[in-house]
């Protein structure tokens, strides 16, 4: 059918939408607005999962302005329908499509079932089942933290919760390096968007990071973003100008480097986004005078931006002033004025080194009294004193951030803090240059034809690989180079091999990746290019090779980082060869003396280098080829200085009092406790292997927790998400799913599982259906009517909603007199009831009881509104139990601090009713129906 404007549609996959209306059709693409929700959505036309609302004859209707009737006849005027309706005081009138009420009234079930499309009992009870289950995931708190592929690191997960219990978080995370901030951001962004609350998301990251950013959504969370750089759009303009490229998708990343681009900026701008993200956040420059263009964008971005992380490792250790810009960006109200900032900022390294003293000293010292001063601080310092359990002590410190500090804006966790982390180990191997080889090319093999013939690294890595007898991570710097190198062990020297590197394909790397980890008959070597192992986990393996060096310390660290994580259970052996008399030997006095990189992490090498090369916009270690001898010495001297200074000014800056506020011990093993019942008792892993067999697709048990899928010819569907033409492999087990990147982690928020769920609704499958019973304590011959309904929001905060009340499938169960049944019925499973009955038997009981399964259908629907109201009361007292404890909190904090959170506590509450209105307004939808003939 013609989308026209002003026609009524509603979407299949999202009916709590309510019934929308189409705003416009523009070079195919759908604008629709959802009155009821208060959103507007944009779909390609060929791809909407739109279904048009046309309501037949003696159908009552609702418009927008409250008149109900019946409607009496139907006409299509230019492709919309104007309905005729009469009124309860017989009165006629004619409304077209476009007024009618935005609720959405889609009880197809019954429409199925007087029909008689009917379906085995089969799809009902798996039907059934998706809503049970599915509505107790809904229904967890740890909701949102499911769906990574991602071991549960307790820091992390806490991070994430915490800043997301609120609004769309406006924070700083400047955890120290390779503690994982990507991966706390990635979490954030997952669990914002599985509760409604972030639709579009805007990344920006230095372009280096394009990649390992891109990696990471897409195979720890199954995100894929679009990248878009002045190339893509350039092409997406030429395609389409009167369009802007960045409405072409709901998740960006884009190199920092765009903002160069004034056009790509306004475009950006005009863009509704839910939440801009901003990696390395502290290269973003600024002073009150001169702002850098990279600054700016991010201001004008995030001033129309409800939702805003800046990651960046190195917090106001490194400034005051460019901490204080940071600050500016996530609240410009409250970081306004740079002395103000700067008197408060020197008042909390106050505060923090009073903390740090009275941890490492004494807690029964007097270092904190002066910041205890009101009945309530010293009530806690007093109980933090007594136990001296983290607990109290941890109390204490979120009070103390609370009042004294920033509160929550921002977030650093430390190594010290969290520990668990592996000790490095360098083995430094100079070796003699080839002949052929330049001396000033930090890659050198590089133009030079059968290479590995005559490079000793080559030789060095056999031997290594013969002694050592385990698994090695050899990176490069180059693609050619890691390709040639694999090529020569494997065919050359018969070793077990893998490549791993930027021009194979995402389903190539996984292969060679679980190549890699198969402990048994996998490679022994896996060799990466720079950009090819970025956002990959090795860490079963402890032994890394850097066949050459980068030109810049954040890859050095990112290379360390793919075995440097917490639950690596080794020393990390970092093996470096380099040449004698030639540019890696310097890159390597440059790392291993002037920053310590290789057995300390570093997080001073970026600060370094642009303190050394400040007029270089990518500062990179080639600045050493041309230096003499002399020079360099000069060099690494001033480079040794300005790294210990950079990192004393990092320990001396070191807040205490943020380090605590960050890392909750005690919450986060409960959240993570949580997270590991819940994926034991709750797994989908039944439900989905019963619903993907019943689509048709063939599955094969490969033993440990790992299933194949193959398509059939028998698919119920066309397709099914990351499986393609060739299968796929899957697993229900976290344990499994992080060492193999080759194989699906199904969770209760994986695409592929609302994909079964959306099939289920967009099919009605399961949704009406006769069986046959015969039950001695049950009058022959009689009629009964069960029919399961759930919960309808159709609110702006629906999804929100769905927390406190459940969108389970309840039963209501009737006999012929309309008399209520529930009780009986719900204790029967009638797969175990059923009685063989043919469809000719079947088709003629519903046609001849039409009249009658019409009256039952009114009487379940009346039966209903009882337990509909039940299930908001219980979901009311959750409500208002959940706002009152953060809402006593801010009244506390205003009270006790002075500042004013009034603004705050105004939104709460709002958000607190307009949760209970959404709660309210619910309604009770027919999702499924069963005639049940007792003979």
């Amino acid at each position: 059918m013609k989308f026209a404007s002003g026609q009524r549609w509603f979407s299949q996959t999202e009916p709590e939408l309510g019934l929308g209306i189409i705003d416009s059709v523009h070079s195919r693409r759908i604008q629709i607005q959802f009155p009821a929700v208060d959103e507007t959505r944009t779909y390609a036309e060929a791809q909407a999962p739109l279904q048009r609302y046309w309501l037949e004859v003696g159908e009552r209707v609702t418009t927008a302005d409250g008149l109900s009737g019946v409607i009496l006849s139907t006409e299509l005027h230019q492709d919309r329908i104007m309905y005729l309706l009469q009124d309860a005081e017989g009165a006629e009138h004619v409304v077209p499509e476009m007024l009618l009420a935005a609720e959405l009234r889609l009880d197809s079930a019954d429409k199925r079932l007087l029909a008689g499309q009917v379906d085995p009992l089969h799809w009902y009870s798996l039907r059934y089942k998706a809503r049970l289950q599915f509505s107790a995931y809904q229904a967890q708190s740890i909701r949102g933290l499911l769906g990574g592929r991602i071991q549960l690191t307790p820091h992390q997960y806490y991070l994430a919760q915490v800043t997301t219990q609120g609004d769309i978080p406006r924070v700083l995370l400047s955890d120290e390096v390779g503690l994982g901030k990507t991966i706390e951001a990635g979490l954030i962004l997952h669990k914002l968007e599985i509760d409604g609350r972030v639709r579009r998301t805007l990344i920006t990251v230095p372009d280096h990071l394009l990649h390992q950013w891109l990696v990471e959504l897409l195979r720890k969370f199954n995100m894929p973003f679009s990248i878009f750089d002045t190339s893509r759009i350039k092409a997406l303009l030429e395609e389409d100008p009167d369009n802007n490229p960045f409405d072409q998708a709901q998740r960006v990343l884009v190199p920092v480097s765009l903002w160069q681009d004034g056009n790509a900026l306004t475009m950006a701008a005009k863009c509704d986004w839910d939440l801009l993200i901003v990696d390395e956040a502290h290269h973003l420059g600024w002073s009150e005078d001169t702002p850098s263009l990279e600054y700016q964008a991010i201001e004008t971005l995030s001033a129309s931006t409800p939702g805003l992380l800046l990651l960046t490792a190195t917090p106001e250790q490194l400034g005051v002033e460019s901490h204080f810009a940071r600050l500016r960006l996530l609240d410009p109200q409250q970081f306004h004025d740079l002395a103000e900032y700067t008197a408060k900022h020197a008042q909390l390294e106050t505060l923090s080194d009073a903390l740090a003293a009275w941890l490492d000293n004494d807690l029964a010292s007097d270092h904190l009294h002066a910041y205890c001063q009101d009945t309530y601080s010293q009530t806690l310092l007093a109980a933090a004193q007594e136990s001296g359990s983290e607990a109290e002590i941890q109390r204490l410190v979120d009070h103390l951030i609370d009042v004294q500090g920033t509160g929550r804006i921002q977030y650093r966790n430390t190594r010290e803090r969290i520990a668990g982390f592996p000790e490095r180990k360098l083995h430094a191997y100079p070796l003699s240059l080839p002949d052929d080889y330049n001396p000033e090319n930090p890659y050198p093999e590089r133009g030079v034809l059968a290479w590995t013939e005559d490079d000793p690294r080559v030789e060095w890595l056999v031997d290594l690989a013969q002694k050592t007898g385990e698994k090695l991570l050899v990176i490069c710097h180059h693609m050619k180079t890691a390709s040639g190198l694999e090529g020569h062990l494997r065919l050359r020297e018969g070793l077990r091999t893998a490549q791993f590197h930027e021009d194979m394909t995402l389903i190539e790397r996984d292969r060679a990746g679980a190549y890699f980890a198969d402990q048994e008959d996998g490679a022994q070597i896996l060799i990466c290019s720079e950009i090819g192992s970025e956002g990959r986990n090795f860490q079963f393996a402890h032994h890394l090779v850097c066949f050459d060096l980068p030109h810049h310390p954040d890859l050095l660290e990112q290379r360390i980082g793919r075995l440097d994580r917490i639950g690596q259970t080794h020393t990390i052996d970092i093996h470096v060869p380099y040449f004698i008399n030639h540019v890696s030997a310097r890159w390597f006095q440059w790392y291993d003396e002037g920053l310590q990189a290789f057995e300390r992490t570093c997080a001073v090498g970026q600060a370094v280098l642009s303190e050394r090369l400040p007029a270089e916009p990518e500062p990179s270690l080639d600045y050493l080829i041309e230096l003499t001898p002399e020079e360099f010495e000069d060099e690494l001297t001033a480079v040794i200085g300005l790294a210990l200074e950079l990192s004393e000014r990092l320990r001396a800056g070191k807040n205490r009092l943020l380090e605590w506020h960050s890392f909750n011990r005690a919450e986060a093993q409960d959240l993570i406790e949580q997270i590991v019942e819940f994926e034991s008792v709750a797994s989908p892993e039944a439900f989905m292997l019963e619903a993907l067999e019943s689509f048709g697709i063939d599955i094969e048990d490969e033993g440990q927790g790992i299933f194949s899928l193959q398509p059939s010819a028998n698919m119920l569907t066309d397709s099914l998400p990351f499986m393609g033409d060739e299968g796929t492999r899957v697993t229900f087990r976290r344990s499994v799913a992080v060492s193999r990147d080759d194989i699906q982690f199904i969770t209760w928020e994986h695409p592929m599982v609302d994909f079964v769920l959306e099939t289920l609704d967009a099919n009605h499958l399961g949704s009406a259906g006769v069986t046959l019973i015969s039950q001695p304590d049950l009058p022959k011959g009689t009629l009964y009517l069960s029919a399961h309904f759930v919960p309808l929001l159709q609110h702006a905060k629906a999804t929100e909603a769905r927390r406190f009340l459940s969108s389970a499938a309840y039963l209501v169960a009737v006999n012929q007199e309309g008399q209520n049944t529930t009780d009986y019925f719900a204790e029967k499973d009638l797969r175990d009831l059923q009685q063989r009955l043919n469809k000719g038997t079947m088709l003629d009981i519903i046609k001849s009881q039409q009249t009658l399964i019409a009256q039952l259908l009114g009487h379940v629907r009346q039966h209903a509104l009882e337990p509909l109201n039940r299930l908001k009361d219980e979901a009311n007292v959750a409500l208002v139990t959940h706002f009152a404890g953060e809402i006593a909190r801010l009244e506390a904090l205003q009270q006790r601090s002075g500042q004013d959170h009034g603004a705050a506590l105004d939104a709460l509450r709002q958000d607190q009713r307009a949760l209970e209105q959404a709660i309210d307004q619910a309604e009770p939808h027919l999702d499924a129906v069963r005639l049940i003939v007792n003979f």
